[in-house]
């Protein structure tokens, strides 16, 4: 095999003739030529875990002498996620080969001396595999030197919660809003997106709603951001750790006291009932003018004297009686909602 062009592709032929050697000094002696010439003990047992999958993973890493005590580098991490980043997105056998490196990886999260650019590809390389508490812990590493980059909070969200969406604490809800609003001025509106999106899953599973089953938190489109994402983050705001009052004292701050007091009069109920009342009004103004008025829409209150703006945008209250002007519409990415 000495024509190919090089050491990784002699590697991979060396590894497949080891595997299909029986275990012996031959078969033994090939794998460990083989994992040299892959590089470090990460990507080298990597490739071992993966090509020998139908094999006990403690036998195969016993045959080829590898040590994963030893100090990963950071090229053999680096190596590992352009391995990772070759394979099909969510492919089925990663997280078994994978699960054997967890405390190595770890430990390089925890370790290596990554830059920017270098944590971004680790990241990117384990969110598409799924590997969420891996993800989790090398954005965490990443926001020790970049506390405030977007895409290693969306990283550090989508890793907490990892396949189990649910509400997250009204702190963490808030990083993510600044973060989304950062990332859009920043003119990274993938970011955006994705932080937009995974909002929109923590609200979805709250409400027991389900995603498509081709739902993709890596589309860029931002047409796919509208009147659920904003009812997906009321809706995780009400039921973070501030509860009813939190949320009605950021909705007073962000209405004005006049608008808010006129609403306070014309919806009825408790403190809850209104605040869950404010959520469907904020969501049916996202989605601009219903095609037919339905029983949980709600009517809007009584219009002021003279219309009053909502504060940062150019959005008025449309009044509740007939003829009413269509409402402006809103940002479909609803930046300035409850940011304070």
């Amino acid at each position: 095999a000495d024509w190919l062009p090089g050491a990784s592709e002699r590697g991979q032929i060396k590894l497949l003739r080891g595997l299909a050697t029986p275990p012996g000094p031959a078969g033994d002696g090939l794998l460990r030529e083989a994992l040299a010439e892959l590089g470090g003990p990460l990507l080298g047992a990597f490739h071992l875990l993966l090509e020998g999958k139908h094999s006990p993973p403690t036998d195969l890493l016993l045959r080829a002498a590898v040590d994963l005590k030893a100090s990963a580098s950071v090229a053999d991490l680096l190596g590992l996620a352009q391995a990772l980043n070759k394979l099909p997105e969510r492919h089925g056998p990663v997280p078994v080969a994978l699960r054997p490196l967890h405390a190595a990886l770890v430990q390089a999260a925890a370790k290596l001396p990554l830059a920017e650019g270098e944590y971004l590809q680790v990241c990117e390389a384990l969110h598409r595999q799924a590997q969420s508490d891996l993800t989790l812990n090398f954005a965490q590493a990443a926001l020790r030197h970049w506390p405030q980059r977007p895409i290693y909070l969306y990283f550090a969200a989508a890793g907490r919660i990892g396949g189990r969406p649910g509400p997250l604490d009204l702190g963490e809800l808030r990083r993510l809003e600044q973060a989304m609003d950062q990332a859009r001025n920043e003119g990274d509106e993938r970011t955006a997106t994705r932080i937009g999106k995974l909002l929109h899953r923590m609200g979805a599973s709250r409400r027991g709603a389900h995603l498509p089953d081709d739902w993709d938190d890596d589309d860029d489109d931002p047409d796919d951001v509208g009147a659920d994402e904003v009812r997906a983050i009321l809706e995780a705001a009400l039921a973070g750790s501030g509860g009813v009052d939190r949320f009605l004292d950021s909705a007073r701050r962000q209405l004005g006291k006049a608008i808010f007091d006129d609403m306070r009069r014309s919806i009825k109920g408790d403190k809850r009932q209104f605040a869950e009342a404010l959520v469907e009004l904020l969501a049916a103004e996202a989605s601009g003018p219903p095609s037919s008025p339905g029983p949980a829409r709600l009517s809007r209150p009584p219009e002021p004297a003279s219309p009053s703006a909502w504060p940062g945008s150019a959005r008025t209250l449309p009044a509740s009686k007939p003829p009413a002007p269509a409402p402006a519409p809103i940002d479909k990415h609803q930046p300035d909602l409850f940011d304070d």
